[in-house]
């Protein structure tokens, strides 16, 4: 049985299927709009072509790692690099957001991020001496939690 939230068909913003790219006032307001597999890779197609031929490949991101699989044929981010490599070209995310981010902004706020990664504080001294943790982003809590307690 399947979830009745889960997607079963491909959809496309209203505004987006009637007008295309000029169409973005109504983002986040419009409805959704299911259509055929036909359709949904011929609209793509389109976009990729109209992306490529007005701003040339490098305005196409194929970058993201948020969703893979175990086998390596179906590692989804193997295939967006392999389908835009064949496509000319693309921009891909260097390490994770977190890190990337980190280590085009720290330099300017703090320091080197490969030298604060070597003498950084370890959990079991902040368990031990602090009395307020504030962390920027996220992290695994049960595993500070853990750590903290072993402190």
């Amino acid at each position: 049985m399947q979830s009745e939230t889960r997607v079963k068909n491909p959809a496309v913003r209203l505004g987006y299927l009637q007008s295309r790219s000029a169409s973005r006032n109504g983002r986040g307001k419009e409805p959704f709009v299911e259509v055929s597999w036909d359709v949904a890779l011929q609209l793509v197609a389109e976009e990729l072509g109209r992306v490529k031929t007005e701003h040339g490949n490098q305005a196409i991101y194929a970058g993201s790692y948020g969703w893979s699989s175990a086998g390596r044929f179906h590692h989804a981010q193997s295939q967006l690099h392999r389908f835009f490599n064949h496509y000319g070209g693309y921009i891909a995310s260097t390490n994770t957001y977190s890190i990337a981010a980190g280590e085009r902004t720290l330099p300017h706020i703090i320091g080197n991020l490969d030298e604060l990664q070597r003498h950084h504080t370890h959990w079991p001294v902040l368990a031990e001496h602090c009395e307020l943790f504030v962390a920027i982003g996220g992290f695994a809590a049960a595993q500070c939690a853990d750590q903290w307690r072993r402190g």
